[in-house]
């Protein structure tokens, strides 16, 4: 369940829009998630000159699965990429399934497995990356805030490195104003173009600025460990986004 939260005061209606907050105002989205949910992370390239078909096909989509508890939470903004030759669209959508079997259902559909063939004539590319939460927790997302979404391949000849990098850097993002929003081991993935075994680690961590950042890759701790991660992980890619607040009023549209 998405619920928007506006710092100074509470907005207890669900219908505010805030695409491109004014200069100062803070806001933050909830996400209430519970045991067993799946949420996917979706980032795609739509190919050029397709954009109407596009819109029709996640309007399909949407029709599809949302009779199945099919939801959209939230949208992030992509600034940067570093995924290879990847150029993703500008954002990242974030989806909510009730449970596994939902999803399960939605994938057996008739109309969904006809649709599906569609993808290669409008999207250069699709990414998604799927969780399931393994308890009830919440997620939060703030819009003066960036947040870096990395989904990462350990390396299988160097199994402990990567781990070593983590625990040495752990204090070292939270001195440097860092919070890990979510990190979890697993999940599902799916690539339209480059299929690939699921990533061993998804995390987010919110950054309060670009500079924080900077201040933790210059840090001497991250500069004396970085060698475990560039042994323990084999492939990685980050996504630089900043947060947008839609209307749950207009997400129903879709």
């Amino acid at each position: 369940m998405l619920i928007p939260v506006m710092k100074c005061f509470r907005n207890m209606l669900t219908v505010a829009v805030l695409a491109i907050p004014a200069p100062g105002f803070c806001a933050e989205v909830t996400l209430s998630l519970k045991q067993g949910q799946v949420l996917s992370f979706v980032t795609t390239a739509t190919k050029q000159g397709a954009e109407e078909a596009r819109r029709r096909y996640d309007k399909r989509v949407f029709e599809l699965a949302s009779p199945l508890g099919f939801r959209r939470e939230g949208t992030l903004r992509i600034t940067s990429a570093r995924a290879g030759q990847y150029a993703p669209d500008q954002s990242m959508n974030i989806w909510s399934w009730p449970d596994r079997s939902s999803v399960e259902k939605f994938k057996a559909s008739s109309e969904w497995v006809e649709l599906r063939e569609t993808q290669k004539d409008i999207l250069d590319e699709l990414r998604i990356y799927s969780v399931i939460i393994p308890q009830d927790m919440t997620i939060t997302f703030q819009n003066d805030k960036i947040y870096r979404v990395v989904s990462l391949w350990t390396n299988p000849e160097y199994p402990t490195d990567f781990d070593k990098y983590r625990d040495a850097l752990s204090e070292t993002v939270y001195q440097q104003g860092g919070r890990y929003v979510l990190q979890i081991e697993g999940g599902d993935y799916q690539s339209v173009i480059n299929p690939d075994r699921p990533p061993d680690l998804f995390w987010i961590i919110e950054w309060p600025d670009r500079e924080a950042h900077q201040s933790y890759i210059g840090s001497d701790t991250f500069q004396v460990n970085y060698h475990f991660f560039q042994s323990g992980v084999a492939k990685f890619n980050v996504f630089e986004t900043e947060l947008v607040i839609s209307a749950i009023a207009d997400l129903r549209k879709q």
